[in-house]
């Protein structure tokens, strides 16, 4: 895991010193709701509406942001028989269309792009339990709003898939629904 972190920091600050002073820092968080889906020994196990957090920091301007998250999920919150949670660290980067403006002041943009990074999951299950690293990648969009020059809020989706894997579980995929704030500096 220190690896994978060192290797996501040294990535993140190279694209951070493109061009600073035409970017703003901001950090974020946000809150949502997630679907995953699984494959084990029994078929294939959905678990819908799990709640799903995370912080960000990064970068960004008029055009484009890179940032890190980390986000955290209790993978199998419905369950009653097995239960584990899942924290990933990745790196984002997402390109932003023209902007547009509602009441002459909130300006929205609409925003694509793709992570990568690394994904910890620790499950208990009737099975077993395990403490298992992969990685993690996928996309993301949705929509930016500025509502002051230091304020935004965000609503998105994002598709995460993995080479996670053990003994009991194949993780198949992640869907996210999230709402955030972001504050720039």
């Amino acid at each position: 895991m220190k690896k994978n972190l060192y290797a996501l920091l040294i990535t993140f600050v190279m694209f951070s010193n493109v061009n600073a002073s035409e970017y703003d820092v901001f950090v974020g968080a946000d809150l949502g709701v997630s679907y995953t889906e699984f494959t084990d020994e029994d078929g294939t196990y959905e678990n819908n509406n799990i709640s799903t957090y995370g912080i960000k920091a990064g970068i960004i301007n008029d055009s484009s942001r890179v940032y890190l998250t980390y986000h955290y999920l209790n993978a199998f919150e419905n369950s009653s028989n097995r239960n584990g949670k899942f924290q990933t660290i990745a790196i984002n980067a997402d390109g932003f269309s023209n902007s547009f403006n509602t009441f002459d002041k909130i300006s929205h943009v609409f925003f694509i792009g793709g992570h990568l990074g690394s994904i910890n999951a620790k499950v208990n299950s009737n099975f077993g339990s395990s403490n298992t690293y992969g990685l993690i990648y996928g996309v993301q969009g949705g929509m930016l709003t500025s509502v002051t020059s230091f304020l935004d809020i965000e609503l998105g989706y994002r598709a995460s898939f993995s080479n996670f894997f053990d003994k009991d579980n194949d993780l198949n995929r992640i869907d996210a629904f999230y709402a955030g704030v972001n504050f720039r500096f």
